[in-house]
């Protein structure tokens, strides 16, 4: 938890892709790209490809992100941007954008030029379908708890099926087929305000840290993607980094608020911020029969 209100933002901060530590991360990113004879990267350096990372992600936050106007497709998951690892996917991510690149004639790959908007989108989508072709992107699939009906919510199981599915995912009746299962939470009644108006200053910020440098910490805010993860000082930040954490013994289980999200960011949303909270007794459904 910091004590302090921060303002949210998914702008992306060009001095941390600046940063020497951060350009030495594209080091094996920019070996790979070399070494699959890509001649755009041999005449640049790991500063270059730093940069054009960022401008991808800055691009995806202005025309996919909250306050896009109607985006056609959700944000690409930023741990993919992550990974740079040889032929990870952030690899994989600047392959597929440098071939779109050569395939439409482009001279050079500029996300700001916003006569392309369309062009750039579209390269997304060429991205979007290399990742999965080269099984870095697999897309949630969902399964709806049938005990979502004994609880009331503000919204629908239909509504939500249509949140999944215009965002790439996929709804399933088999629960050993899904990869999340929604399912009632004791905290189902505290639903957000998306209105433009709403405001959530009376309340704490709730963090976790989820790298750790010297003087700094990059931390995560519960309940906002993780485009919007932000470093800020140690000092800022009570609590040491977490260790990773992944679904074990089959699928994740999550709240009913893990899909309005991903509907209020148009990004999936992190699947550590919405887990279900046990249900009291005086809360749980009488069951008949």
């Amino acid at each position: 938890m910091t004590s302090q209100k921060r303002k949210k933002t998914a702008d992306v901060n060009l001095k941390e892709y600046e940063d020497p530590q951060m350009c030495k991360k594209f080091e094996d990113v920019h070996k790979y790209l070399v070494s699959k004879g890509n001649e755009d990267v041999s005449k640049m350096n790991t500063r270059d490809l730093s940069l054009l990372t960022a401008s991808i992600l800055q691009f995806m936050s202005d025309h996919l992100g909250r306050e896009a106007v109607n985006p056609p497709f959700p944000r690409l998951p930023l741990k993919l941007f992550r990974d740079y690892t040889i032929g990870g996917s952030l690899c994989q991510i600047l392959v597929a954008a440098f071939e779109f690149k050569n395939t439409a004639g482009w001279r050079r790959l500029d996300f700001k030029t916003t006569t392309k908007r369309d062009n750039y989108l579209e390269l997304l989508q060429h991205v979007e379908s290399h990742l999965i072709n080269t099984g870095h992107l697999k897309w949630p699939t969902i399964y709806f708890s049938p005990s979502l009906n004994n609880t009331p919510y503000p919204v629908t199981i239909e509504t939500m099926e249509k949140i999944v599915t215009t965002h790439k995912g996929r709804v399933v009746s088999d629960i050993s087929q899904a990869s999340h299962v929604v399912v009632e939470s004791a905290d189902d009644a505290n639903v957000p305000s998306y209105s433009p108006d709403s405001s959530d200053s009376e309340n704490p910020d709730y963090l976790r840290t989820v790298e750790q440098s010297t003087k700094h910490a990059l931390v995560h805010w519960w309940y906002y993607p993780d485009s919007y993860d932000t470093w800020l000082t140690s000092s800022e930040v009570e609590g040491e980094k977490e260790d990773d954490v992944v679904a074990s013994n089959g699928p994740w289980k999550v709240t009913r608020r893990f899909l309005t999200d991903l509907q209020h960011f148009n990004e999936w949303m992190n699947e550590l911020d919405y887990e279900p909270e046990p249900l009291k007794p005086e809360d749980a459904p009488i069951r008949r029969g």
